[in-house]
Formats: C-alpha cells, sequence, structure tokens
C-alpha cells in the first residue's frame, strides 16, 4: 500500500511539473495594425507581455496607457512557419472581451494576434 501512495505522489509531482511552465516578459515598442485589407504605419507604443504568467499558461498584456488584457490560453503551443518562411510558436488565445485570436510568437521575437474575424485584423508588435 505504501508504495502506491508513493507511486501516486510521483506521478503527481511529475504531471505538475510537465505542465509548469517559466513565466517570461518580452517588450515591445512599435505596434502596426493590418485591418481593411492593408497594415497600417507602425506607431510608438511601449506594450509588456508577460508569457505563462499563471498555471494556465495564460499571456498578460499591459498596454501603453497602463490597461491590462489578460489571454487565455485555449491550445496547445505548436510550431510552425508563416507564408515568408519565418518560424514561430503559435498558440490559440480568447481575450478579456471573448474576442478569439491566433497568437504567434516569432523566432525573432516579434509578436502577431491574428484575430478571429471578417476581415482579418492583426496586430503586429515589434521590439
Amino acid at each position: 500500500m505504501k508504495k502506491i501512495v508513493v507511486l501516486f505522489a510521483v506521478i503527481f509531482m511529475i504531471s505538475f511539473a510537465v505542465k509548469a511552465q517559466d513565466s517570461f516578459t518580452r517588450e515591445y515598442y512599435s505596434v502596426a495594425i493590418y485591418e481593411d485589407g492593408a497594415w497600417g504605419d507602425w506607431q510608438d507604443g511601449h506594450n509588456i507581455f508577460v508569457f505563462n504568467a499563471n498555471s494556465d499558461g495564460d499571456v498578460v498584456q499591459t498596454a501603453p496607457d497602463g490597461s491590462v488584457t489578460v489571454y487565455s490560453m485555449e491550445s496547445d503551443v505548436y510550431e510552425d512557419v508563416d507564408a515568408d518562411g519565418n518560424a514561430y510558436q503559435g498558440f490559440d488565445v480568447i481575450d478579456d472581451e471573448g474576442l478569439e485570436a491566433e497568437m504567434r510568437l516569432y523566432d525573432d521575437g516579434d509578436l502577431m494576434l491574428i484575430y478571429d474575424v471578417e476581415p482579418v485584423v492583426m496586430v503586429s508588435f515589434t521590439e
């Protein structure tokens, strides 16, 4: 019986350790928005993103005006390459207002949000 209890304790600790992710922060100083079929100009704006902000892996954004948006993680992280050959890690999120989006963290550090709306709206952040 003692061996079974120890085995369950070890399995629990391993599953918790696998789920836990270290949080990390990325700061972006420019943002551009794609809407109505065209990219807008790059705008100055200090946005801070904290990835894996909690045990659910959510992402928290602090905008230049101090407002905070929580993006709830809705999928596993996957790796892919966009149409231009740029590698990224992607995952699906839902923001505080219930809008669904794909979040892409590119290998070069840039971040893109692709909102699940018609017509497509994308927000690109760069350091």
